[in-house]
Parts: C-alpha cells; structure tokens; sequence
C-alpha cells in the first residue's frame, strides 16, 4: 500500500497528514486575515476547513440550477489545475473561488480551495435579481451576501503563493510522513521477524540488523559501538561498519550542538536519561566523515539483558522533516510579513490579559518595543476613559469564546494619543479551554481624522444656507442638501438621478450653457447670476458657482454646485432704487420750499390786506378769499411733498375719519366734472382715528382724481367712495402678511375706469410712475397716497382688471375709546389786535419783509425791521429797552435767526422770539436752542399770527 506500492491513492492521508494541526494553523489564519479555506482530497472528502460562507453552502449548493452553476466553476477549476500553481474562476453566482494542487510523491492526492469571495464591493442589484430568479428569501440572502469577505484582487497572488506554499508543504510533510510511516511499518516487522529469527538464530538477527534501512548500532557500558549496521555506515561515509567500530562515536558529532552546549556533555546527559528512563528520545545533529553536519532524531533504549549493561541506538535523518518546519516556518513569517505591510503588529495576551509576545512593528505602532510590552497589559497603555469598555469586549470574547473587533485609543512612548483598531481571536489549549488571545493591531489615527473631518465637512454641508449638490461628471444628481430643498422645492428623492436640467427656466440660451459646461469641463471655476425655476413653476435670481471634483490623477469624476437665492437681494437692489428716488425728491422738494413758502407768505400777506382795504366791496372780498384759499392749498402741497420726501414734521391727532370724509368730500366733489357720478357712502358709525388731517385730504384727494382720469373716455363714468369698518382676521392675514390681527377704518374708491394692466401693478406706488400720456401726470399721487398712508401705520392695495376698472384699498388702524381732540372742534379765533407794543422783524426776503410790516403795523404794533441777524444784533442792542418781542427768519445770510437769538438772549434772557421759517434743513430748532421760543411756519394765517402775539404777551 501507500508508496511501496508505487502509489498514494488508496492511502488514507489522516495518517500523514496531521489535519488537526492544519485546521487549527487556518483557523487562526482565517481569524487574523480572513482567508478562508477547504482541503478535499479526490473523493470530495473534506479534509479541513473554516470559514465557508453560508451564501454557498446555504443557498447555491441547495438550489438545483444554482448548484449546477457551481458544479460549473468546479469542473472549470479541476480542468486547468495543471495551467499554473494555482487557478482562479469567477462563479456564474457572483463568488469568486481559487484552487491549488497537493501533491505527494509525485501525485494529485488533494486540493485546496480558498473564495465565496468578492473582489470588488458586491453588485446587490445581481443579488436581488438573483434572489427573485431562483426564489430565494431576499433578507436571508442578502444577509448572506454581506457575511461575504471583500479582498482586493491585487492581494489574491500573495495569498495564493502562500496556500500553493502550504500546498507544497502539506505534500512534502505527507510524504516525508508516508516515507516514515512504510519505514516505520517495515522497522516494525523487520524489528518483529528479527526478534523472532535471534530467538531462533543469531545469524538471523545480524543478517536484520545490518540490513536495516535506518542506522542502527549497539554501545556497550563503555559507550563504544559494538555492533553498526551498513545504514550507519553508509550515511556516515565510512566505508565498512569495520572502519565505524574504529571510530570513537565522539568524532561522529560536531564539537557544539546547535543550542551551543558541547556535544560530548550533551551525549554523556542524553546515554543517563536513556539508562534511567529505558528510552529516550531526542534530536541531535551527526556530522558525516566529510564534515558536512546533518540533523537526526534518535532513539536510545536500554538493553534488557541482566547480565550486560548497553544501549541500543536507532537513528533516522530529519533533514526533509526539518526543512519542511523550515518552510512552515518561512510561511508563517510570509504571514507576518503581510501584517506588516498592512501596517499592522501581531499580539498575543494571556488569560489575564498580559502581553506574552508582540511583534517587532509595535515600535512603529505604539513607540514601545516588544521587551517594554511583554508582561504587561494593553490597559496600562489606554486612558482612563478608555480602559473599561475595552476591558469589557475583551473579558466578553474570552468567556464567549469570540472573536472580537474594537477601537480605542493608546498612549504611545511619546505620550502622544493615537487611535487603534485591534482584531482579536482566543487561543485554546488541547482540552478547549481558552488560555488567551492573539491578534493584530493597526495605527488608524490618520483615519479616524479623515473621519472627523468628513463628518464635520457633511454636516457643514448639510446645515448650509446655500444650496448644494453635486452631480457625476455627466451631471447626474448624486446629492442635494436641505437648502436645495427649501429653495427649489425638490426633495432628495425627486433631485437625485435627475440633472440641473429640471430648474431650467428658459432664461439662458444654449450658448450660455455651452460656455458653462465647456469651462468647467477644462477643469475651471465657472460663477454666474441665473434665472432659475422652482418645482412649483416660480422663478428665482441666483447666484450659482460650479467647481470640478478631480480624482488622484487629475481626472474630473463630479461636479460641485452652489446656489445662492438673490431673491432678497433683488429687492434690496429695488429698496435702494427706490430710497435714491425718493432723496432725489427730497432734495428737489427741499431745495423749493424755503423761497416757495416765503413768496406764499407774500402773496397771503398782501391778500389780508387786500382783504382789508377793500372790505367794502363784497365781489373783490370773495376773489380774494378764493385766491388766500388757493394759495393756502398750494403751502399743503408743498407740505404734502415734504412729508412725502420725510422731510416734514406730521402732526397727528385724533379725529373722526367719517365727518372728515364727508366734509373733504364736498370739496372734492365741487371740482369734479358734472359728467363724473360721484357717490359717497360714508354709513352713520364715527370711526376715530389718528392722523394727520392735511395729509388725509391729499390722500382722498389723489385717489379720486387718479379715478377721475381713468374715467376719462368712459361713456358713463362712475366713482365710488366707501368708508367703512374692517376687521383683519387670520385668514386674511395669510394673503396679507404684512396685516396685524384687529379693526381698521377702510377706504375704498372705485372706479369703471380703464384700468391696470397686471404687469403694472407692482410699479403704482413707485415715485415717477404712471400710466397716463405725457402732460397728464407726474407719477408722485399715488407715490404719495402710499407714503400717507404707510406714515399712518396703514396699508395701500389694489383691485384691477385693465378694461372693467380699479378699486384702491386704504386701511387705517382705528382707535377703541377715544374722542375727537380739541383741535378739530374748536373755533379759529379771529385777529386781535395789539397795543403799540415794538416788534423788531427779521427777514432777508424784502417784499416779504415789507408785507408783514405792514400787516403788524395793521395789527396795531410798531415794527423796525432787519434784513439779516447782524443786523437784527445791532438794532436790538440799540432798542433792547423797547423791544417787546422779536419775529426772526431762521435761514438768513451772515448770520441766522438762531444764532442771532444767542447773541440777543445774552442782552435779555427774557426777550420773546418768534422763529418764522419756509422750509430748511436748518430749521430743525433744538428745544435748547428755542428756549421758550415757538417756531412759526410760512405761510402763516394772520389770524393765527396775531393770536400767537397776543399769547405770548399774555403769557
């Protein structure tokens, strides 16, 4: 049987093949690396193996038409095992597996199978395809897809040398055992036959001994050979076991043993053991007659003869055994080295968790040697806060007999703080019992950075206010943030796998687009304002930027875009047009006031006292009276474009808005054309409001002749005024957001006019604005209606359909519980005349200087006069005794009105000033600087004037 037989097929290789040492050896392989393994001989027997996926063994070799696919990669592999030292082949199932040969003696006797592996991350798309093809339960078997290891294809040559090294070694070892074995076999029945023939015959046993295969002999009391067999001698080089006899058995072994001890001490040890014991067996290193040293394993047994004391010595050469181990050997540092390249070190504690061995790539790791590592435990390497839950996975894998996979941290030599990841697996002894670990340790500090800044770029990216995505190099969407959410109103779902595309509004052309897509494919920046499109069909402004993604090697694989919403920007760009409108009309409006009100007060000077010399003839007094009225209503427009331009104090008080509107309305309706209908419906409620009564008459006023122009060409023309109470309730506070929750007084005018077309409606209330043919309107009325109004703390809208008419909406808060101020409801008092008190006038406008003279003279006061504040200086310190009160222009040359007052207020403190002024920016007066004085605006009525006189005498 066996080689004898000039074959090894029948043999059974358990007897050469020690299989529970190699399933040990590849279990721990398999839990270090995760390389799996099966050795089955030519009969399909599994020999040994670890870590065959359930994915196979579960599911592709249970299913028939599966099976038959695996059947396929096994006929494959068995066809080209004679290709090369191993081969590999892609199953049609999706695993890949490799295969290599053992041979012994010459023979195919066995293989070894590694895979149920992928190369590459698995496609689950083929797996859940595959699951639904052949029935099998998804979960489970997608499950069993994850269990699958995933080993880069660039390591598979390495592991294969290693297992075709294995492979090699498994059949030399098998070999060298099966040759030992049959020697052993024939030792045992030459050993038996001869035992038998010296009972019979001495020759016979002589004849046995010397033909012994393996170097025998026999030693006397004295240590010397009494009998050698021709083996001894010929593996020795001596050419007889006559010449052996000669020699002394000291000169057949080297001066030094390979521990280092002398052999002579080693041998004279090893016989007394021998004597001792009966046998004893041991290694030992011979040296041939040509020097040349070779090692041997031998057997020493005590004679049993009573009357003889010897030994009896058979020896065999290990060399092949020892270069087996040797290669072993070779192979596991092959091991080794590839932890190290993988930058990992190996490890091994006891039961009480100290290190028993760690391998030389801890320095690099850790700072630490192994001799500063071994014999202590990896707790006393961790911070504190680390020590407790290591201890715990660790504790939980030996009592569960488990291997374990965890990270913490580690203090090196340095003292710096590093992250480690540790794989462990626990050792047994022969009973099964755990006695400790062993495994490997990798530095991943450098990862778990990358980690962090990762999960800090994401979540910046996630929180950002700008909207993000990024897309493959096609432009495929592969991500969007919230803010492109929020923004666009497409959901990660609804973005992801589509391209920008579906924001495209039509607003860019092709070539725009082209010149985009062509920057950036050359690697470059591309930023550009865009009109955009939402999911509900609205546009955006935005302000998009693309950049390239590029890999290693320079190539684009993904783009990054960034949007930002101008939205909000757009309408500061509108707010600021706006403001420079408006200061361009507050400083025109500014720049006229002053000499408008000046030559206003003029002409109302000379109007009372028109008034007064012809008080005779009733025809001129009402002239005169309509013209004072005219010129009254043109100082309230100037005020009207003031308070417009914010340049002009508002004065409010609390009044009925129904009676106003109705005495306003009978105004406005005595200049409307006879063929207008004007209808007032002001209902019987009095709703009290605060405001500013001048300027709600321009407000009635505008909005009524803004009606009566649309009107214009109407055959039936028809406006219609309407007050009434509103209530602003949830709901409309929805559509109008800037409402607050309450009543208002709501003014509505409509007409049946032309109307406005609806890309009009947004520009109504811009200054400059209008709708009508050149000479009919400025585009201030309603500009002004809608500052009025918002200076209320109300709100203007619109109603239009361009052809059918306007409705335009005021909203006013009303007031709950108040009563109309005395300033409405009493009487203008009519003038009062003074006693020849001196009055000293100031006023660098002469014509008004002289009509208000004459005015005060009228009144019964006497009047100097002064053009300008140094003079106005000079005559009061000349006539300060007799000067009872001083009326002074504000904005004079050389010196003003108040800084005349200083100078005059240092001669009398006392002195009684009426500061008269048009309008100005120096006529902000502070309340330091009025000091008791009051301040009279042009034009000013003489009544009123001559009331404020006569109160400041009195007071």
């Amino acid at each position: 049987m066996g080689i004898v037989n000039g074959s090894v097929m029948n043999i059974d290789l358990s007897k050469i093949i020690d299989f529970a040492a190699l399933q040990k050896l590849m279990e721990s392989l398999y839990k270090a690396t995760g390389i799996n393994h099966a050795l089955i001989d030519n009969n399909s027997n599994v020999l040994t193996a670890v870590g065959w996926q359930p994915l196979c063994t579960d599911f592709h070799r249970v299913n028939p038409k599966t099976c038959d696919r695996c059947l396929v990669s096994d006929r494959y592999i068995l066809e080209h095992l004679n290709d090369g030292p191993y081969v590999g082949y892609e199953c049609p199932n999706g695993l890949v597996d490799y295969c290599t040969p053992v041979i012994i003696g010459g023979e195919h006797v066995a293989n070894i199978f590694t895979g149920q592996m992928f190369h590459e991350p698995p496609d689950l798309a083929f797996f859940q395809r595959q699951a639904k093809t052949f029935g099998f339960e998804e979960e489970a078997y997608l499950n069993a897809v994850a269990k699958v290891k995933i080993i880069p294809r660039e390591r598979m040559p390495d592991v294969m040398a290693f297992l075709a090294g294995l492979a090699g070694m498994v059949g030399e070892m098998g070999l060298l055992h099966l040759k030992q074995l049959n020697v052993e076999k024939e030792l045992e029945r030459t050993v038996a036959s001869r035992t038998e023939e010296l009972l019979e015959s001495e020759a016979k046993f002589e004849s046995l001994f010397q033909n012994s295969p393996d170097p025998t002999w026999l030693m006397n009391e004295q240590n010397l050979f009494e009998l050698c067999n021709e083996a001894a001698a010929r593996i020795l080089e001596y050419d007889s076991t006559d010449a052996l006899y000669l020699t002394d058995p000291a000169d057949l072994s080297p001066e030094f043993q390979p521990d280092g001890r002398k052999s002579v001490e080693v041998a004279a040890e090893m016989i007394a053991l021998a004597y001792e014991k009966g046998v004893h067996r041991f290694e030992w290193t011979h040296r041939r007659k040509s020097g040349e040293c070779f090692p041997v394993e031998v057997t020493l047994s005590r004679l049993a003869s009573s009357n003889k004391k010897g030994l009896y010595c058979i020896w065999r050469d290990i060399t092949e055994r020892k270069q087996a181990e040797e290669k072993l050997q070779y192979s596991e540092q092959r091991f080794r080295d590839v932890s190290d390249a993988a930058g990992e070190y190996l490890w091994e504690i006891d039961a009480n968790m100290v290190y028993t061995y760690v391998s030389e790539r801890s320095v690099e790791v850790k700072g630490y040697r192994p001799d500063e590592l071994v014999g202590h435990t990896p707790m006393e390497f961790m911070p504190e806060e680390d020590i407790r839950s290591v201890g715990a996975i660790v504790n939980k894998s030996i009592a569960g007999k488990t291997a374990f996979k965890l990270q913490h941290r580690d203090i090196t030599k340095s003292g710096e703080t590093l992250w480690e990841e540790v794989n462990g697996v626990p050792v047994y002894d022969s009973s099964g019992n755990v006695i400790g670990l062993r495994g490997t340790g990798l530095n991943i500090t450098e990862r778990k950075e990358t980690e962090e800044k990762l999960r800090k770029l994401s979540q910046a990216i996630e929180n950002a206010g700008s909207s993000i995505i990024i897309t493959d190099k096609d432009g495929v969407i592969e991500y969007a943030n919230p803010a492109f959410t929020q923004m666009t109103g497409y959901s990660f779902e609804e973005a992801v796998g589509q391209t920008p595309r579906l924001l495209k509004s039509g607003n860019q052309n092709k070539t725009f687009y082209a010149a985009m897509w062509a920057s950036i494919s050359r690697g470059e920046i591309w930023q550009g304002k865009v009109i955009d499109r939402k999911k509900d069909g609205s546009f955006f402004p935005a302000m998009l930027s693309i950049a390239p993604i590029a890999d290693e090697s320079g190539e684009i694989t993904h783009f990054v875009g960034s949007h930002a919403d101008l939205s909000d920007l757009k309408y500061m760009e509108e707010q600021f047009h706006q403001s420079q409108k408006m200061e361009a009309i507050g400083t025109l409006v500014g720049g006229i006031a002053h000499d408008f009100n000046n030559m206003i007060a003029g002409i109302t000077g000379n109007i009372y006292l028109a008034k007064k010399a012809a008080k005779e003839i009733p025809e001129v007094q009402e002239r005169l009276i309509n013209i004072e009225k005219l010129s009254f209503r043109s100082a309230d427009l100037i005020k009207q474009l003031l308070t417009f331009a914010r340049k002009d104090t508002v004065r409010m008080s609390i009044f009925s808005l129904t009676s106003f509107i109705k005495e306003a309305f009978k105004l406005i309706h005595s200049s409307t054309p006879e063929n207008i209908e004007l209808q007032l419906n002001a209902g019987g409620d009095e709703l009290l409001v605060k405001g500013d009564a001048t300027q709600l008459q321009q407000v009635l006023m505008n909005l009524i002749n803004n009606a009566r122009d649309a009107v214009e060409r109407v055959e039936n023309p028809r406006i219609m005024v309407k007050v009434e109470t509103f209530h602003c309730d949830a709901q409309f506070i929805k559509k109008h957001t800037l409402f607050t929750q309450g009543d208002y007084a709501h003014i509505c005018v409509t007409d049946n006019g032309c109307g406005v077309p609806e890309r009009q409606k947004d520009h109504l209330f811009e200054p400059f604005f209008t709708t009508k043919e050149q000479g009919k309107g400025t585009g201030l009325g309603l500009a002004m209606v809608f500052g009025a109004v918002k200076t209320h703390h109300g709100f203007v809208d619109v109603d239009s359909i361009e052809g059918l008419g306007s409705t335009f909406h005021v909203y006013l808060p009303l007031l709950e519980d108040k009563r109309p101020g005395k300033a409405l409801q009493q009487a203008v008092p009519s003038s009062q005349r003074g006693s020849g008190e001196l009055i000293l006038l100031v006023d660098d406008e002469e014509h008004l200087l002289d009509v208000t003279r004459e005015v005060l003279e009228e009144l019964g006061y006497q009047v100097i006069t002064a053009s300008n504040g140094s003079e106005a200086i000079d005559l009061f310190t000349a006539y300060q005794h007799k000067v009872a009160l001083i009326m002074m222009d504000v904005v004079m040359p050389k010196i003003g009105g108040v800084k005349a007052a200083e100078v005059i207020r240092k001669l009398n403190p006392a002195i009684k000033i009426i500061f008269s002024t048009g309008y100005d920016k120096a006529a902000n007066i502070s309340k330091e600087e009025l000091r008791g004085s009051v301040v009279l605006s042009k034009p000013y009525d003489v009544d009123d004037l001559s009331a404020l006189i006569k109160d400041m005498f009195d007071s």
